[in-house]
């Protein structure tokens, strides 16, 4: 909840309040994407920078934690093909070669643990509604028209 809306309700303290980071924004041209990325995670820091860019929230000092962020998605993105590749389950086999019990085959195991971090990252960047209420960031939405500004003042 932000703290204009915490102001409406009555419940704003100040010492709960966090100050605004600083920043120190990235001017000009696009960063360009680390070396080490590959495809996937070009594509990924293509969209991700020029969406922070619109939110105002690209800085200089959190690129190597976009970096990161991408890093997690280009492996997400190679573990859950293996996943596909090789299955989900392994059949755990007895002494007789009989079918025991069916295991989580590691690979799906890799990708849902990179999807995790991939998302504890995307939060920090306010890449959901959630994480955006949180660090006041304003989005991606489109300008509102005449109209539809009139429909939000009077709700």
């Amino acid at each position: 909840m932000s703290a204009a809306e915490k102001k409406k309700k009555g419940t704003l303290r100040k010492g709960r309040e966090n100050a605004p980071a600083p920043m120190v924004a990235v001017e000009g041209e696009l960063p360009q994407p680390p070396p080490f990325l590959s495809e996937e995670g070009i594509a990924e820091w293509d969209s991700k920078v020029s969406v922070l860019k619109r939110m105002d929230l690209l800085a200089r000092s959190d690129l190597g934690l976009l970096a990161a962020l991408c890093l997690e998605w280009e492996n997400y993105v190679r573990a859950e093909a293996a996943a596909r590749e090789h299955g989900r389950y392994y059949a755990v086999k007895d002494e007789e070669g009989g079918v025991k019990y069916w295991g989580l085959h590691p690979a799906h195991t890799v990708a849902q643990q990179h999807l995790k971090a991939y998302i504890a990252l995307c939060n920090e960047f306010g890449f959901s509604p959630a994480s955006r209420s949180k660090i006041g960031a304003k989005g991606d939405a489109k300008p509102l028209t005449k109209a539809g500004a009139l429909l939000k003042r009077a709700v």
